[in-house]
């Protein structure tokens, strides 16, 4: 890889670690409040289509959080392969997926702080889940 590009994943990479400050930090906060309110109303809300096989959802879950612990540089920053996950969580009911990803994002990221690693900008973890929201139902 190129010197420059190392520069600058490193450098993305120890402003991962940083704690938010200031808007970035409101912002963040804002998406994730709405992610929860969200992913709680579909939970609570929305028909499901199928049952809830709880102990697939557990094992999903988990597969989730292991597969969001690698990464992959790409250009100036990184990749992680969580679809290879996410598509499988569609096999369970569809309003509970957002519940679900969230969940594995957070073990993730306690998983990351228990090794040692530091959070990964808490706030920022559930605003990244804003992806499984479905865009309708049926």
């Amino acid at each position: 890889m190129r010197p420059e590009l190392e520069r600058l994943l490193a450098d993305s990479r120890e402003r991962d670690r940083q704690q938010l400050a200031g808007r970035e930090r409101w912002t963040n906060a804002g998406f994730s409040a709405g992610f929860l309110l969200l992913a709680a109303a579909l939970a609570l809300l929305a028909p499901a289509e199928r049952a809830l096989d709880l102990l697939l959802a557990v094992v999903f879950v988990l597969a989730y959080a292991v597969v969001a612990r690698v990464e992959f540089a790409a250009g100036a920053g990184w990749v992680v392969p969580t679809q290879v996950m996410f598509v499988p969580l569609l096999l369970l009911p569809v309003p509970l997926v957002p519940v679900f990803v969230a969940a594995a994002l957070v073990l993730t990221d306690a998983a990351r702080a228990l090794r040692g690693g530091g959070t990964r900008r808490s706030f920022a973890t559930l605003a990244d889940a804003w992806f499984s929201v479905p865009l309708r139902s049926s």
